[in-house]
């Protein structure tokens, strides 16, 4: 399984002679976002054409609301984040987000109306999420779009925080400084624009883990596996009320006694008994026991050391 591959570029804000607010790569944050990332040609109109951390679709009224909000956090020094995810051919098939006899794109656009827009765009908003969690984001505004207008399906997201004081406003050394040193610390704020690899690998899990989540559920609403998933649960169930039910029975049981030693059988014999030098020679006087000691058969008489002597 290909993972995503992610790029990442920025803007930061400049001022233009008129005293408006462009960014340095030569528009506004809601030009970028409405007009580039959410082209028609580019992206599909599933209810609407973007996505954000809390929605899989805006209105166009919506949209056009989000561009202002960033557009706002540019004119306050906000650094806008251009990043683009990459999937490629394989991890589509993996994930179930084109159908399974699909062939790797031999044109652009040959993706288009193939890929399941509902399921990609909940991953999406899902990795938007754990960013603004786990990222070196204060109040993190987020935009994305799937596009298909190429080869390869590519999720293109604006980023912007909103709280830049904590770290991703930061002058253009201190940006040098912190790519020379690769900041993969979380507790040191990140570079303006930059995208550190630990925030990348949060936008991989994101989507992957989701998407897996995601196809485990639709196998859970198919009726073979939904008989075995319930078949599991029943047994699952059954064991852990066997194993509860032993350690009730363990708790309520009296201790075990120790256990006896063993019994001394030969002396337990009325017929057996230990001959004492006493006895030895009271038998061999009333010749009734060997008469060169122990172990020895008497004379005339074949014993186990031999013929008789």
């Amino acid at each position: 399984m290909g993972a995503p591959v992610v790029v990442n570029q920025y803007s930061v804000p400049k001022t233009t002679p008129g005293g408006g607010v462009k960014g340095t790569r030569g528009s506004t944050p809601s030009a970028f976002v409405l007009d580039y990332m959410a082209r028609p040609d580019a992206v599909e109109d599933v209810r609407g054409r973007i996505a954000t951390d809390t929605a899989l679709s805006l209105t166009g009224d919506q949209a056009k609301n989000l561009g202002r909000r960033f557009d706002q956090g540019f004119a306050l020094g906000g650094v806008l984040l251009k990043t683009v995810v990459s999937l490629d051919h394989q991890f589509l098939l993996d994930h179930e987000l084109v159908p399974a006899r699909t062939k790797p794109a031999a044109r652009k656009g040959a993706y288009a109306g193939l890929v399941d827009q509902a399921r990609l765009r909940e991953a999406v908003a899902h990795a938007l999420r754990r960013l603004g969690r786990q990222g070196g984001f204060g109040n993190l505004l987020a935009a994305a779009t799937v596009q298909t207008d190429t080869k390869h399906v590519h999720i293109h997201m604006a980023l912007m925080d909103l709280e830049p004081a904590l770290g991703r406003r930061q002058t253009r050394r201190a940006e040098k400084h912190a790519a020379k040193r690769e900041v993969a610390n979380r507790s040191i704020p990140p570079a303006r624009g930059t995208i550190r690899a630990s925030e990348r690998e949060v936008l991989r899990q994101g989507l992957s883990h989701h998407l897996m989540a995601t196809r485990r559920r639709a196998l859970a609403r198919t009726p073979a596996i939904a008989r075995l998933l319930a078949m599991g649960a029943k047994l699952s169930e059954a064991a852990k009320r066997l194993i509860a039910k032993r350690k009730q029975k363990d708790l309520e049981s009296p201790p075990e006694p120790p256990p006896k030693p063993p019994e001394n059988r030969l002396a337990a014999e009325p017929s057996v008994r230990r001959l004492t030098a006493f006895d030895y020679e009271t038998a061999r006087r009333e010749g009734l026991g060997p008469a060169d000691g122990p172990g020895e058969a008497p004379a005339g008489r074949p014993g186990r050391e031999g013929p008789a002597r």
